[in-house]
């Protein structure tokens, strides 16, 4: 989150050339490097760790679904891209730390990958079952119509190749509308508080901060919220392969 509205849409923040948009791109890592340098100081599990553990253990048993389980080391990997989201999100909320979350180009290397294993592992197992699921029956008796079975097929399928897109677009969009709303409501309020301060501005800035501290950890839980969104829609369409017919 930088001081002003546009800063976060200027990909060469601090010029300098190319070479130093590294820097303000991977600045988002800032946390996660800081907070594992702390690690080696503890004997036993910090708070830190301990959340850790708990939050990986919480997620491995709620995505250990029959079907995951045949995957080996599915649960591992999407507890992983929860991990790796939350702290992007949340790292981008921080000053002067450049929001990667914002960008679709960041957000599409994460939907477009987990979209295509989807789909691969759909058709590794037997790909007339991908299409057989799309089809619906009237009672399991009489099938439906060509044309209607036709129409269900291609529905699906449109459906199931703009999902990379509404992956990265749902996460993207909804950062970046939390950070304007955090900067506007930021910037009108101290245009509020602080022009009508009668004690020295104590008061006034006791406000503000708590203004903006409620707001703060209202778009940490929104990040956290996106990146569980996120991680569910991909264990959601990796739970549809079909393995056998019913």
């Amino acid at each position: 989150m930088y001081s002003d509205l546009f800063s976060s849409f200027d990909v060469a923040w601090g010029g300098g050339g190319y070479i130093f948009w590294i820097f303000s791109w991977f600045s988002c890592f800032i946390v996660v490097l800081y907070y594992m340098n702390f690690l080696v100081f503890f004997y036993k599990f910090s708070w830190g760790e301990g959340l850790l553990v708990e939050v990986s253990e919480g997620l491995e048993k709620a995505m250990s679904t029959e079907k995951i389980k045949v995957f080996s080391g599915g649960v591992h990997v999407f507890v992983c891209l929860f991990m790796f989201l939350v702290f992007m999100n949340i790292s981008g909320l921080l000053p002067f730390i450049y929001p990667l979350s914002i960008h679709l180009i960041i957000t599409s290397s994460f939907s477009v990958p987990f979209w295509f294993m989807s789909v691969m592992v759909n058709f590794n197992f037997n790909w007339k079952l991908f299409f057989v699921t799309q089809i619906e029956s009237s009672e399991g008796k009489v099938l439906m119509t060509y044309v209607v079975s036709l129409m269900m097929v291609v529905s699906e399928m449109i459906s199931i190749l703009v999902r990379p897109i509404t992956l990265c677009a749902r996460l993207s969009m909804n950062m970046f509308i939390g950070q304007m709303i955090m900067k506007v409501l930021t910037s009108v309020s101290v245009g509020i508080f602080y022009p009508f301060s009668y004690f020295g501005g104590i008061i006034s800035s006791l406000v503000f901060l708590w203004f903006s501290g409620f707001y703060f950890i209202v778009e940490v839980c929104v990040s956290i919220l996106q990146a569980i969104i996120f991680t569910g829609l991909c264990v959601f369409y990796v739970s549809e392969v079909k393995l056998k017919v019913d």
